[in-house]
């Protein structure tokens, strides 16, 4: 199986290389498309793997969070022609809008299922404050295999939202609680120390 990660946050978080990682550990094929904003996120927090592969592009303009569709057709345009779709078997979209639709998009042209995972910034900046996205937010939502939340308030306040309602009744079977790992460093050095307080 390979599995494509879109992942406009790559670069900005170890979240998401720490996910890719642990994947990497259980012999997966992987390939993470990572469209970056600026020259200097390209290669941020890639690393050797067994069988990873990594697409940085630099081809975010600032201009884009002011135009979704135009920047998720582009997005799109520039993944397609970085990663060899027919060899994908399953899409991890690390955000729901703005990882989500181009997984929806390969879903539509490829027939390669998807999951999607609601962030922070789905909650409160698009379904708070772009609501034009919605429809092609719920499509996105009602094609998904599996929509993921890495916290339980995320999921019972994306489940209340104006959003969603139309919909719930749906997709609410796809919902997973998965939160993000712990880097293998905490782990590593847990304290056995107690504290008087």
């Amino acid at each position: 199986m390979r599995v494509l990660h879109i992942s406009n946050g790559f670069a900005g978080s170890k979240v998401h290389s720490n996910l890719a990682k642990k994947i990497d550990d259980r012999d997966v094929s992987q390939v993470v498309y990572c469209p970056v904003r600026t020259e200097g996120e390209m290669g941020v927090n890639q690393f050797e793997g067994k069988n990873i592969e990594f697409v940085y592009s630099y081809c975010i303009k600032s201009w884009y969070k002011f135009v979704y569709h135009y920047k998720a057709w582009r997005l799109y345009k520039d993944m397609r022609n970085k990663v060899d779709m027919q060899q994908v078997d399953f899409i991890h979209a690390h955000t729901l809008f703005s990882d989500g639709l181009l997984a929806y998009k390969a879903y539509k042209e490829y027939g390669i299922p998807y999951a999607v995972a609601v962030r922070n910034t789905d909650l409160n900046y698009f379904i708070r404050l772009l609501k034009h996205t919605y429809p092609i937010g719920r499509k996105i939502l009602l094609n998904a295999s599996k929509v993921f939340f890495i916290s339980a308030g995320i999921m019972r306040m994306f489940s209340k939202t104006c959003f969603v309602r139309p919909i719930i009744d749906q997709i609410k079977g796809k919902f997973e609680f998965l939160p993000n790992g712990i880097d293998d460093y905490w782990h590593q050095h847990i304290s056995t120390k107690h504290h008087a307080g």
